[in-house]
C-alpha cells in the first residue's frame, strides 16, 4: 500500500510540474491522415493481427511517425515479448519516442521490465520521459524501483517527492 501511495504522489507530482508554462515553438505540425497513408495502416492492421515481432520492424523506420506509430501499437498490445525492444528505444535521440517508449514498456505490466525503466539514466531524462518512467514503475515495479523513486530528484524546484515511513 505504502509502493502505491508513493508512486501517485511522485507521479501526480511531476505531472503536474510538466504542465507548466513552456515556450512553445511556431512551427508547422503535420498531422498524418492514418487512411491516407498506407505504412500507417499496415502498423494498424499488424496491431489488430496481434503480429508483434513485424511491428517491432518499424522501430528503426526511417520516419519518425512510423517509430512512434509502431511504438503506440505494440503498447496497446501489452506484448511483454516486447520489452527489450522497447527499453532500447529509451536512449533514441527523439525524446517523444523515449516517452511513448517508456509508457509502453509500462502498459505491459510484466516484472521483467522493471530492470530495463530502472537502468534507463533516469536523472538524465527529459521531465516528459521521467514521469512516463515513473507511471511504468508503478505498473510493473516492486520494492527494488520504490528505493529509487524515493532517492530521485524533483523535476523543478517547486515541486517536493514526499516518502511515506
Amino acid at each position: 500500500m505504502k509502493v502505491l501511495i508513493l508512486y501517485a504522489l511522485a507521479i501526480s507530482m511531476l505531472l503536474c510540474s510538466c504542465g507548466g508554462s513552456t515556450e512553445v515553438e511556431n512551427t508547422a505540425v503535420e498531422v498524418a491522415n492514418v487512411y491516407n497513408d498506407p505504412t500507417l495502416c499496415k502498423i494498424c492492421d499488424l496491431r489488430c493481427a496481434g503480429n508483434t515481432a513485424e511491428i517491432i520492424k518499424y522501430f528503426n523506420a526511417e520516419y519518425p511517425q512510423y517509430r512512434k506509430a509502431a511504438v503506440v501499437a505494440v503498447g496497446s498490445m501489452r506484448d511483454s515479448m516486447a520489452i527489450v525492444p522497447l527499453a532500447m528505444l529509451l536512449s533514441n535521440n527523439d525524446y517523444d519516442i523515449r516517452e511513448s517508449a517508456a509508457f509502453a514498456i509500462g502498459q505491459t505490466m510484466h516484472p521483467a521490465a522493471e530492470k530495463y525503466l530502472l537502468e534507463s539514466n533516469f536523472d538524465a531524462q527529459p521531465d516528459n520521459v521521467k514521469a512516463a518512467i515513473l507511471v511504468a514503475l508503478g505498473k510493473c515495479g516492486s520494492h527494488k524501483s520504490l528505493e529509487m523513486v524515493q532517492n530521485c530528484k524533483a523535476p523543478h524546484s517547486n515541486v517536493t517527492l514526499v516518502s511515506i515511513s
